[in-house]
């Protein structure tokens, strides 16, 4: 799953992408800053 938003409310478009894997899934945020993306954010859970 992807999504595009701003997600932090400063103006500038996130990009969340939920991953899944054979016994968990994980969820990472990157920034997008007009040339490229940054990871902000990841958390996940399973083994």
């Amino acid at each position: 799953m992807l999504d595009v938003a701003d997600f932090n409310g400063d103006g500038r478009m996130e990009v969340a992408i939920h991953a899944w894997y054979h016994e968990g899934a994980s969820v990472i945020l990157y920034e997008y800053d007009g040339t490229g993306l940054t990871q902000v954010l990841a958390t996940g859970c399973g083994a």
